[in-house]
């Protein structure tokens, strides 16, 4: 199937979910997701970009640092489909 639109649709279904998978996030009305994802050098590079116009109260990744970045992402393992994966980093 369309494999880059599948995970377009998760990444939106995913940001309406952060609150359940960060501790002590709280939900968020959201006014915009945007995902892109371009295929460079072999690699899958995924950049979402969310917009809130909501109060949120308190920023815990302001209170650490401005400058604060959510780094590389990998596929640590995947079970099912034609193979299995495993990591070995």
């Amino acid at each position: 199937g369309p494999v880059f639109e599948s995970a377009k649709i998760a990444g939106i279904m995913g940001t309406k979910k952060i609150s359940d998978l960060i501790p002590l996030c709280h939900p968020l009305p959201l006014d915009r997701v945007n995902i892109n994802i371009q295929l460079i050098n072999n690699q899958a590079i995924i950049k979402c970009e969310c917009r809130v116009t909501h109060k949120t109260g308190y920023d815990m990744a302001k209170a650490v640092s401005h400058l604060m970045k959510i780094g590389q992402t990998v596929l640590v393992s995947k079970s099912g489909g034609k193979s299995d994966f495993v990591h070995n980093n």
